[in-house]
């Protein structure tokens, strides 16, 4: 390489990178729509017959719906107009394990420690909340540091469940306080498109609740609107870098890493990422290896931060492949600052090629195709679970456009205590 062109490298990134927003945004815009949209392609063919009746295309026929609301907590929810509601947004995208675990020593019993991670919320707040850190005993543990990923998983999950299991309670009656159980599912959806003028966005105030003026059509929109935001911290916690202390790679010298590659590399793949994706995400055979991979051979009897906390394990174990892939990126090292050390604000970042180069973009497109079929997989075994929890509803009526386009979501708050 001469010297001329290296140094245009370093100017281009240089530029780049300083012009754009310092805010990290796992797997950005295309990243998090792609992960939303896959899930819902795969209700095309997984479920089984049994289940595809009732579902029909409810998730299939949304797959650009659910890709745009799994970008609303990066975006609207990022609002600077609105301080209270980004601030109180922010832990919710990570969930730094070595504040629990401690320092990482690279074994399986590491790995298995995050997995068993306490699941039950009130449990996990008495036992880790303002305790010394396991990173930095000097220091005690609070959850804005920590991140609440799994936790706001949970959250949005259940709202999700109750959601189905409101529309299902609706689906023999058009009028609840006229029962007539001679009306069949698609009858009473009628009834409630006819009140369609009359719509109220299910989570106006940020909150959902299952009621009697509710119509089964808000209850299903609701559904839809919870479980595609909750799509956006399942993709979070599937990139290695929204798992870790070391979030942007300070420890190893790859300072800059984790915008460098979720973001703007990212956005410049070629366009056959997408159909790569699905493609993989479709195969049985690299379906059951996922399962396997997350130790997650079924969900029965396992709490959705259990699930969740296996997943983080996972991404975990793959940040020493992304600093590999990282290598053919680097010109020049970034200052090094050691696990639990924050680093200053002028600290240097490492100085990296393009992120346009090809050879960089070869060296991380096989990681990044994993990491967003892993969390693909797996979000749509969430929401096919959320369904059969709600009662597996009848909702093959509701397709394609017979519900108000979700432009935006309501902030949902977090649980107490987070």
């Amino acid at each position: 390489m001469s010297t001329r062109f290296a140094n245009s490298l370093i100017f281009t990134v240089a530029v780049t990178l300083t012009s754009l927003s310092t805010v990290a945004h796992a797997w950005g815009e295309r990243g998090h729509f792609l992960i939303g949209y896959t899930a819902a392609r795969l209700f095309e063919t997984q479920p089984t017959k049994a289940d595809q009746e009732k579902l029909g295309v409810f998730f299939s026929s949304r797959t650009i719906m659910f890709g745009h609301l799994s970008n609303i907590p990066d975006i609207s929810w990022r609002d600077p107009r609105h301080p209270a509601v980004a601030k109180a947004n922010d832990p919710n995208h990570h969930f730094d394990v070595e504040y629990i675990t401690g320092r990482p020593d690279g074994s399986p019993a590491y790995l298995n420690n995050i997995r068993h991670i306490e699941p039950n919320l009130a449990l996990f707040l008495k036992k880790y909340k303002n305790q010394p850190s396991a990173l930095n005993p000097g220091e005690k543990i609070d959850m804005y540091s920590l991140g609440s990923g799994p936790f706001r998983a949970e959250q949005l999950y259940n709202g999700m469940v109750a959601a189905f299991r409101c529309a299902k309670s609706k689906e023999i009656s058009a009028d609840e306080s006229k029962p007539n159980e001679s009306w069949s599912a698609h009858d009473t959806f009628r009834f409630n498109m006819a009140a369609r003028k009359h719509f109220h966005q299910p989570l106006k105030d940020g909150t959902y609740r299952c009621t009697k003026k509710t119509t089964r059509l808000e209850d299903l929109a609701a559904a839809v609107e919870l479980g595609g935001v909750m799509s956006h911290f399942v993709g979070d916690l599937a990139q290695p870098f929204h798992v870790s202390a070391d979030y942007d790679g300070w420890a190893t010298g790859h300072g800059g890493i984790h915008a460098y590659f979720e973001t703007y590399l990212l956005q410049y793949l070629d366009e056959k990422l997408e159909n790569d994706v699905l493609t993989s995400a479709q195969k049985p055979a690299r379906q059951k290896q996922i399962m396997n991979q997350l130790d997650l051979t079924t969900f029965k009897n396992k709490p959705i931060p259990t699930i969740i906390f296996h997943l983080i394990a996972d991404s975990f174990s793959k940040r020493k492949a992304f600093y590999a892939a990282d290598d053919q990126s680097i010109i020049r090292l970034g200052t090094k600052f050691p696990l639990g050390v924050k680093h200053p604000k002028n600290a240097r970042k490492a100085v990296r090629k393009d992120f346009r180069d090809p050879s960089v973009q070869a060296a991380y497109r096989p990681l990044i195709v994993e990491r967003l079929t892993v969390a693909s997989y797996l979000l749509y075994k969430l929401w096919y679970q959320a369904w059969i929890d709600g009662g597996r509803p009848d909702v093959h009526d509701a397709s394609y456009i017979s519900m108000p386009y979700p432009l935006n979501v309501p902030f949902v708050r977090e649980p107490k205590g987070l």
